[in-house]
């Protein structure tokens, strides 16, 4: 590891402790905020029903959200520490580019990179930091996009899904489920009709993105792990 990364490091390692701990709040926030129940039409049939009650509160979106500037943030100081190996003494112009497409880094990205040494720069253009509509990086062009929308917008903008599953041995004569996103307080909505059921019937509900578009319907918790694992290769490779 180089002396020079080790804060950025010790970020990380921060960002990881910190979305662990807030996987389990999510997991909780999600389940508590829908109440559901049972319609039994007769034996062995019936539908599950579902309605949201509160939405994830401002505390826990901010958290989310600060986690996620933070692991943007790492990898903006990880450019400017490879522009000072490099004998730069401002930095406050050098950036981590990230762009929608290839020809946006092409364009802009190169500037901020620009007083960081060639062999640098080929390793961040390796990288691909642009959207996966290019070919771009899996996630680096969602963690940029999620920390805009963040700053700029809304804290996070989010929706409740829930899904209904078979829990036990039997069988299921006919069953119509799918992923429900839950956004409006109140509104019921259907997780599943069933019929010729002779076994236990669960369901499951999870927080993911409703915006942007890189990460609609992405689940947040993994979605925040995932960014987290990709800070850490990055800049892994300038240890």
């Amino acid at each position: 590891m180089a002396y020079d990364l080790n804060e950025l490091h010790e970020r990380i390692d921060l960002c990881r402790t910190k979305g662990a701990a807030l996987n389990e709040e999510i997991v909780k926030v999600a389940g508590q905020s829908i109440k559901h129940w049972l319609t039994v039409f007769g034996p062995g049939a019936g539908a599950i029903l579902a309605k949201m009650t509160a939405v994830p509160t401002v505390a826990l979106r901010s958290e989310i959200g600060m986690i996620v500037n933070e692991q943007r943030a790492i990898l903006d100081a990880l450019a400017c520490a490879l522009a000072n190996r490099n004998g730069a003494n401002h930095t406050n112009d050098v950036y981590f580019p990230i762009t929608r497409d290839k020809a946006g880094f092409d364009e802009l990205g190169r500037r901020k990179i620009r007083k960081l040494s060639q062999q640098d720069q080929d390793i961040i253009e390796a990288l691909l930091p642009w959207g996966t509509e290019d070919g771009g990086h899996p996630y680096l062009f969602q963690l940029h996009e999620v920390d805009r929308v963040r700053k700029h917008q809304k804290l996070l903008r989010w929706a409740t899904i829930g899904g209904a599953f078979a829990t036990s041995s039997g069988h299921i004569g006919m069953m119509q489920s799918a992923q429900v996103a839950f956004q409006e307080i109140g509104k019921e909505e259907r997780l599943a009709f069933f019929s010729n059921a002779t076994c236990d019937i669960g369901v499951r509900f999870g927080l993911v993105y409703a915006e942007p578009t890189a990460v609609d319907g992405h689940n947040v918790a993994a979605c925040l792990h995932a960014f987290n694992d990709t800070v850490e290769a990055v800049v892994t490779a300038f240890d």
